[in-house]
């Protein structure tokens, strides 16, 4: 079909080029049967690209996984409240300067959303739909230009065994149902949106360790401190019951 189709382009330059005023007639003639054809093949050429659209797939999937050696809770903390995500992910103004962010509902948790305009990527939005400090988050990305949004995780499992701290997996599962034209581009959704999702990971990664002793010391602390209350309250229970059953014996040895 493409040297059919580069045979009536070259036919077409040489009717225009070569033929003189006085061939007129018949390099008309000729173009217009060039033009048809060449209509033909572009109708051709249409209905390939809508068959072909139609059978690439709809849905994509992107994952990256890092192990961060921090407790899950120390990690959790930068995940479960959107406004800390400037801080580390890529919807931030450090990576990108033309970005505004505006958040609403609950400041943390589910339930808890981040929009975002910005002049270099799509506007959209983000919003959790569950979190947990030991497992991590489920929240919903949508984007403007999409019908659906994509369900995306960040989730904290075991390490593998010969890796210290938590394995942090980061995933996003979305269709392109409705955009027929980015079901083309579907395929690199993995190159363009893993990059950020590495991005994010990395500098999530940094802060988290870095933060997880000050953040054992103050675990530490707070347990040894309700440790100590839970030590004074049983004390100052036992006492109380000791000198109630003293009070009750002394009450109740003139009537023997």
């Amino acid at each position: 079909m493409a040297l059919l189709l580069f045979r009536d382009l070259h036919h077409m330059y040489i009717v225009y080029t070569y033929y003189a005023c006085g061939f007129w007639c018949k390099s008309y003639a000729i173009a217009v049967t060039v033009k048809k054809r060449l209509v033909f093949w572009l109708i051709v050429l249409i209905a390939c690209v809508v068959t072909t659209g139609y059978f690439l797939p709809a849905e994509f999937a992107v994952e990256r996984r890092l192990v961060i050696k921090a407790p899950p809770a120390a990690i959790a903390e930068y995940i479960v409240t959107p406004q800390r995500w400037t801080e580390w992910s890529a919807w931030s103004p450090q990576k990108d300067p033309t970005i505004q962010l505006k958040y609403s509902g609950p400041k943390t948790g589910k339930g808890a959303k981040m929009s975002w305009t910005s002049e270099s990527s799509i506007d959209g939005s983000l919003t959790i739909l569950s979190a947990s400090p030991k497992t991590g988050i489920v929240y919903s990305l949508q984007f403007d230009q999409d019908e659906s949004p994509a369900r995306g995780t960040i989730l904290m499992q075991r390490a593998p065994r010969n890796q210290e701290g938590v394995l942090v997996v980061w995933s996003l599962l979305g269709s392109t149902e409705g955009n027929f034209l980015m079901r083309f581009l579907a395929f690199k959704f993995d190159e363009w949106i893993g990059q950020d999702f590495e991005y994010g990971l990395a500098k999530l990664k940094n802060l988290a360790e870095a933060s997880a002793p000050a953040f054992i010391e103050a675990r530490e602390r707070e347990a040894a401190e309700k440790a100590a209350l839970e030590a004074v309250t049983s004390s100052t229970s036992t006492t109380a019951v000791a000198t109630s059953s003293t009070s009750s014996t002394s009450t109740s040895a003139p009537s023997q």
